[in-house]
């Protein structure tokens, strides 16, 4: 499957953002939500954090903070299977019901810096 752009890359200001709902592919085994790192403060403080919410309902119901992460500022590589070392910070999870129609996630981000980041997401 692919990755694909949640939040588009841009200078945010501190705040919260939430996408819509997006539908889990069939076959999907694992999730994945990365924060590409453009431009972050670099300091010991975490600037941002990334939160996956999902639903096995189509969206009725959803289980809050089924993945997340938070990260510190600065610039670095992480290496990422199968696309090696990229400038992400990142986490994944398996999922439940493969083979559902009803899955859905959504993602939220809160910016607690200026930073300039997009957040992707990729089933596998």
């Amino acid at each position: 499957m692919a990755r694909e752009v949640i939040f588009p890359s841009r200078n945010r200001p501190p705040g919260n953002d939430r996408s819509v709902d997006i539908v889990v592919p069939l076959g999907a085994e694992q999730v994945f939500i990365y924060a590409v790192r453009s431009t972050w403060p670099d300091t010991s403080e975490e600037v941002i954090g990334v939160v996956l919410d999902l639903s096995l309902d189509g969206g009725t119901t959803w289980i809050d903070n089924y993945l997340g992460f938070g990260a510190i500022g600065g610039e670095r590589f992480e290496p990422v299977p199968p696309f090696g070392l990229v400038p992400d910070s990142y986490a994944s999870r398996d999922l439940p019901d493969v083979g559902s129609l009803l899955r859905r996630v959504r993602i939220n981000m809160d910016t607690k810096s200026r930073i300039t980041t997009n957040i992707d997401v990729d089933f596998v």
